[in-house]
This record gives C-alpha cells, sequence and structure tokens, in this order.
C-alpha cells in the first residue's frame, strides 16, 4: 500500500499507468465477485479449477499450436521496422513476443467450450444456485477474488512479457532509447507488488515455457 501510496504522490505517466493496473485489477474483483455471489460457493470453486485448468491446457499446447503458425523469426524479420524505442521487442524472436497472446487466445476459447461441460457436471452434482445461503455466498466472493486475480494475470502475461524485454533491455544497454522508455513509462509497474510477486511465483515461469514453440 505504501509503495502505491507514494505513486500517487510522484505524479509520472509510470506512475499514473501502474496505478492504473491495480484499479484495472480491482474492477476484475468486483466483476468476479458479484458473478460469484450468485454463484456460491460450490459453483464458484468449480468454475474456479475449471478456468485453472483451461490454463494449464493452454500452457501445455501453445508451444506446439505456436510452432506451426509461427514462424522461427525475430519480430523484427517479420515486421522491418527500424525504432531504437521498440528494439527490445524487434530483437526478441516472435514466439517470445506472440506466444503469449496466443496463449491467452487459447485460454478463452477452452474457457468458453468448457461452459457447457461445467453446467452439465454442477447439475449433475446438484451445484444449484438455489442450494446457496448468505454465508455460502460471503465466502464465495473469496473465491471470486482468486478467480479474478487468475485471469486479470492471464490477460496481462503478454504485457508483462514486452515489460520484461524492457526491464532486460534497461539493465544491458541503460543509456538506450529502450532504457528511457522503460524508465518512463514501465518502471513502476515493473517495481510494484502488483508485478513482481505475480512474476516471481508464476509469471517468468510461464513466459519462460511460451518464449520457444515446439515443433
Amino acid at each position: 500500500m505504501t509503495y502505491y501510496m507514494n505513486l500517487l504522490q510522484k505524479g509520472s505517466i509510470g506512475a499514473y499507468i501502474a496505478l492504473g493496473l491495480v484499479g484495472l485489477a480491482a474492477l476484475f474483483i468486483l466483476i468476479q465477485s458479484i458473478l460469484s455471489y450468485g454463484r456460491g460457493t460450490s459453483r464458484s470453486v468449480f468454475r474456479l479449477l475449471t478456468l485453472g485448468g483451461c490454463a494449464l491446457v493452454s500452457l501445455f499446447f501453445t508451444p506446439t499450436i505456436g510452432g506451426i503458425v509461427i514462424p522461427d523469426k525475430t519480430v523484427g524479420e517479420i515486421l522491418p521496422i527500424k525504432s531504437e524505442a521498440l528494439a527490445p521487442i524487434l530483437e526478441a524472436s516472435a514466439a517470445e513476443v506472440l506466444l503469449p497472446f496466443l496463449f491467452v487466445a487459447v485460454f478463452f476459447a477452452s474457457a468458453i467450450l468448457i461452459v457447457i461441460p461445467y453446467k452439465l457436471i454442477c447439475g449433475i452434482f446438484g451445484f444449484s444456485y438455489e442450494r446457496n445461503n448468505m454465508a455460502t455466498r460471503l465466502f464465495a466472493i473469496l473465491v471470486g477474488a482468486v478467480n479474478a486475480l487468475m485471469i486479470f494475470y492471464i490477460v496481462l502475461l503478454p504485457f508483462f512479457g514486452c515489460m520484461r524485454l524492457y526491464r532486460k533491455a534497461a539493465i544491458e544497454k541503460p543509456d538506450s532509447a529502450a532504457a528511457s522508455i522503460y524508465e518512463k513509462y514501465i518502471e513502476d509497474t515493473a517495481e510494484s507488488p502488483l508485478y513482481r510477486y505475480a512474476m516471481k511465483y508464476a509469471g517468468d515461469r510461464a513466459l519462460n515455457k511460451l518464449s520457444k514453440t515446439e515443433k
């Protein structure tokens, strides 16, 4: 909390971007909490498990799909753009930049496909809306918050991957245009708990898995 209070006082573009991401996370949590309150604990927990399964399956299969649709080239070889500001992205492999976006697409496609089996299984096991009481609905709000954060980080994973490229460029070439962009727009988010803890415990592993295609 102290970190974000300091960002308010700092008032830079990067600070406002970092605060905006916190606001976006709060919006995700609010929406999922409302939905989970309506579902109740049983349906909310099962929904969290099914989406978690979709995320794992998508993470496993995306490199294979990427091996079919993504060429073994750098982004700069695909898009012949000359830009020092975009150097970290242009110099990276297409797989490292594009696979996280493909992962998000595969995740949401699988999440849509799993809706019918999810509803059928809920019906079979009697996970109905009517069986809930105030206690189960209130606990479901906590489950919804966890669900919201998972979806939030999945949606932002491609952008966190690009941030990681700029962070690396800023360390290796502190006088470059990319380092200047990092300091102005990205550093405050990269130093925030919202980014650091997510990357430490899951994000870096996921991005490492999504850094190359599998033939």
